[in-house]
């Protein structure tokens, strides 16, 4: 980590909090796919921002164990929701943290690696993003309007 300015130590010490500013990015979070409980529980651990991303990759690395734990006994379905969770961590984690970019980008890894974990788990078909559409049936869901 670089050295810092005495206005980035302030912003992200006192201005960079809960009730100033996280609680604005929780749908960020969710769209992410983690669980209101789990932000509300990991933020209120974080005690100023330069511990936002080594709380989130925790959070992240406890995710990903459940999830192997999960794969170990063949429960694919818990596995992928928690390889899902676990890359949304570690993406919150990197969220517009630029104090360590060392830190940043190793949580860019993870997210990309447990996201890679999660969708290997889904079925070979649904993986390769191909939607089977028969002409008639687009007819119909397209409407008669647009019929030629």
């Amino acid at each position: 980590m670089g050295k810092l300015s005495i206005k980035e130590r302030i912003i992200f010490r006192f201005i960079l909090n809960e009730r100033r500013v996280y609680k604005h990015w929780y749908s960020r979070f969710l769209i992410c796919g983690i669980d209101l409980d789990r932000i509300r529980r990991v933020i209120s651990r974080i005690k100023n921002f330069y511990g936002w991303c080594a709380e989130w990759s925790k959070e992240g690395d406890f995710l990903e164990k459940q999830a192997e734990d999960a794969l170990s006994h063949s429960n694919t379905y818990t596995a992928r929701c928690l390889f899902h969770e676990a890359a949304g961590c570690f993406h919150i984690g990197q969220h517009v943290y630029f104090i360590d970019i060392e830190r940043k980008n190793e949580a860019q890894e993870r997210a990309r690696e447990n996201y890679r974990r999660a969708i290997e788990l889904y079925e070979e078909e649904r993986r390769s993003g191909k939607i089977e559409v028969k002409p008639d049936e687009l007819q119909d869901f397209v409407g008669e309007e647009t019929r030629l």
